[in-house]
């Protein structure tokens, strides 16, 4: 809808990359602060185990980051591929 009002094939892509890298931020955020707290709960219940692990923190972090992106970008290069008279008519 957007590109059958003007907006060029970047601006679009960029629109549905920054929301979902919002959301992104959002849930690491929220899962760093809860995997440090249940790491401590853990630490207190279990013997041998550390709170929190920076290399496994690290690794999961960018491997979330890399699917995010590409969870992003699939629907936003299908969006720009668009005809935007088909997805007119199709509305």
């Amino acid at each position: 809808m957007r590109m059958a009002l003007g907006a060029q094939a970047k601006q679009v892509s960029w629109l549905i990359l920054r929301r979902g890298l919002i959301q992104l931020a959002i849930g690491l955020i929220f899962g760093l602060a809860g995997a440090f707290g249940v790491g401590r709960l853990l630490k207190s219940l279990l013997f041998q185990t550390g709170s929190a692990d920076p290399l496994t923190l690290i690794s999961i972090t960018l491997l979330l980051i890399a699917v995010a992106i590409t969870a992003c970008l699939w629907p936003a290069w299908q969006a720009t591929r668009l005809n935007p008279v088909t997805a007119l008519r199709y509305e």
